[in-house]
């Protein structure tokens, strides 16, 4: 299993705070102005990479950020970067999903910044491990961890209290099938008693997988292992939310969130990165409960999220660069993040610091699910070969068609491997 990116028990990594130890980076003179071009995923959070870049702008006078952040979600990104990439038009750093990092590094598109990372006895005072383990593929260090999220359950607190009296919500996925069942049958006409986010993305399906002992794949990555018992019980918990309403009223991303906030479902699984929307759409119409998703003892919960990655390669750019993933990656800049948006810090030591997010988190219960499941973090799953992107939409195609209930747990699975093993590396297959 791979390992916690959160734990203290990674080994003490260094952190090179400036350029001098980077032989090919060369620090731009104060009469040198640089403009730095960056580009930013979701669209949703546009303010706050504004907001960043001004502070930035602010402590170092010269340097102008010029900021593209119309990329609505991290698929839209790594699209619009591969295009670029095509006609030498990259930008000098881009923030890009934890699960395209493996597609960015085989392909060179980022450099890499094993030259920054790893020179020091121990961090800075500023930084911490999960920052560059967040954003490591292989021995490769292809980013710095920016922000953060795992899968949990937001619940319509009021709606749940009339099924379960004053029991809180269930803790296990047997007792919480059995509850959106039976909201599914008894809320308010047109409520779905459950929704599992999962049209456009695995991560559902991979965190269902690994929260019940799973994998993807073995850890040789020689043998597809999404079959194996944890995989097919994830597909019938999938199952599950679509008989208890899914299946009649199956939408995107966005949609399902704007139902649940509008009071026409009654459980949703979603990114912890919701939060700050889904409290703001819902605007006090009903009290908004949230809780960790169930794992089992030897369970993981993948992480999702964003990597700084350094794109620029004239080495005149290229200190002005790293000097902005430091700074978004340090305390200031993980606080105007984990304040303004609904992701956690890839900056652990920031969320333990009162003065900066410490008492935030403390004072806000509706967090807590996401503490929580910091002690089961693991790294999203990307799998190997150039058809990971080809594989993501098997997988989710599959999963669709089970929630949809054209297709039951073990003929999905069966299409699914089928799929999958044609597109995997001969090696690997």
């Amino acid at each position: 299993m791979i390992a916690d990116i959160t734990t203290a028990n990674i080994s003490r990594r260094s952190f090179v705070a400036g350029a001098a130890a980077f032989p090919w980076v060369a620090k731009p003179s104060p009469t040198n102005a640089v403009t730095l071009r960056v580009s930013a995923t979701p669209s949703i959070f546009k303010k706050t990479f504004e907001t960043l870049s001004r502070e930035f702008q602010r402590r170092h006078p010269g340097t102008v950020i010029e900021l593209t952040a119309s990329a609505r979600d991290q698929e839209h990104q790594i699209q619009d970067t591969m295009r670029r990439a095509l006609i030498g038009d990259l930008p000098d750093v881009s923030f890009e999903g934890l699960k395209y990092l493996r597609i960015l590094e085989r392909r060179r598109i980022a450099v890499p910044l094993d030259g920054l990372v790893g020179r020091q006895a121990a961090w800075t005072a500023d930084f911490g491990d999960s920052l560059i383990e967040s954003a490591r593929v292989g021995r490769s260090i292809v980013g710095l961890g920016a922000a953060l999220s795992v899968p949990i359950i937001y619940y319509n607190a009021s709606t749940v209290a009339s099924a379960t009296g004053s029991n809180p919500l269930p803790q296990d996925w047997d007792q919480l099938l059995t509850l959106i069942a039976e909201l599914g049958r008894t809320a308010r006409p047109g409520m779905l008693g459950g929704f599992m986010q999962h049209a456009s993305t695995t991560w559902n399906y991979l965190a269902m997988v690994e929260s019940l002992g799973g994998s993807m794949m073995n850890a040789s990555e020689n043998r597809i292992t999404f079959d194996d018992p944890p995989g097919r019980r994830a597909l019938q918990i999938h199952a599950a939310f679509g008989r208890a309403g899914q299946a009649r009223a199956d939408m995107d991303r966005e949609q399902a969130r704007q139902a649940f906030a509008s009071g026409a479902i009654a459980l949703l699984v979603d990114s912890s990165s919701s939060l700050a929307l889904l409290e703001k759409q819902i605007g006090g119409r009903f009290p908004l409960g949230t809780a960790r998703i169930p794992v089992a003892a030897n369970g993981r919960i993948p992480v999702s999220g964003i990597a700084a990655v350094l794109m620029a390669r004239e080495p005149s750019r290229q200190a002005v660069a790293w000097d902005f993933i430091k700074f978004v990656c340090g305390s200031v800049g993980q606080t105007i993040i984990g304040k303004s948006t609904g992701y956690f810090p890839a900056n652990d030591g920031v969320m333990k610091r009162p003065e900066m997010l410490g008492s935030y988190y403390e004072a806000r219960p509706l967090f807590r699910p996401v503490v929580a499941s910091l002690p089961f973090a693991s790294r999203w799953y990307a799998f190997p070969g150039n058809n990971s992107a080809k594989i993501d939409s098997v997988i989710i195609d599959g999963v669709g068609s089970v929630i949809r209930l054209s297709k039951t747990p073990d003929q999905a699975l069966s299409a699914m491997r089928r799929a999958v093993q044609v597109l995997l590396p001969e090696s690997r297959a």
